[in-house]
């Protein structure tokens, strides 16, 4: 686990605010991730997606003991989740080269849909959330869309949105 710390100018938040960004756990056991955010305390917690693998059924069992981030951080601090390329669907090969998928559906099943919305996380999928004045929000990837070009109608609108993001 690599630990990176930076200090952002953010006046318009109007209060200092502590945000702890976690990706790319792929599924591993989460329990010394959620030590250190709770030992951060961050004031918000974003998982910035690829947390878990396949949310199409396809990898339950390698998931489930990476379930337990989700309602680990929303007992810590609001947390704002979206997925990566790997939860969208297996977009990789099983080695360092990566495949675009273009045109492939994404798939989640209604049981992992489930579990995060029931964590307490805000699960944004092209969407964005007003928490505390600040807009949270969260594109899903690129990769698995047509012409691998992400939600661009979502893009401006947050873009757009009248907050600190």
């Amino acid at each position: 686990m690599k630990k990176t710390f930076y200090r952002v100018d953010g006046k318009r938040f109007g209060k200092k605010l502590r945000m702890a960004l976690v990706s790319d756990l792929h599924a591993q056991d989460p329990e010394r991730v959620i030590k250190e955010l709770a030992e951060i305390a961050p004031d918000y917690i974003l998982l910035a997606g690829d947390i878990l693998e396949a949310l199409d059924g396809s990898r339950d069992e390698d998931n489930e003991k990476a379930f337990a981030i989700f309602s680990a951080c929303a007992d810590i601090a609001p947390t704002f989740y979206c997925t990566g390329n790997h939860e969208d669907g297996g977009v990789h090969s099983g080695s360092s080269k990566w495949k675009k998928s273009e045109g492939k559906e994404r798939v989640y099943t209604e049981k992992n849909v489930n579990r995060i919305l029931s964590s307490g996380v805000h699960f944004l999928r092209d969407t964005c959330v007003l928490k505390d004045g600040i807009a949270f929000g969260g594109l899903m990837s690129g990769l698995i869309c047509k012409n691998a070009v992400p939600n661009l109608d979502f893009l401006r609108e947050f873009s757009e949105a009248d907050a600190p993001k």
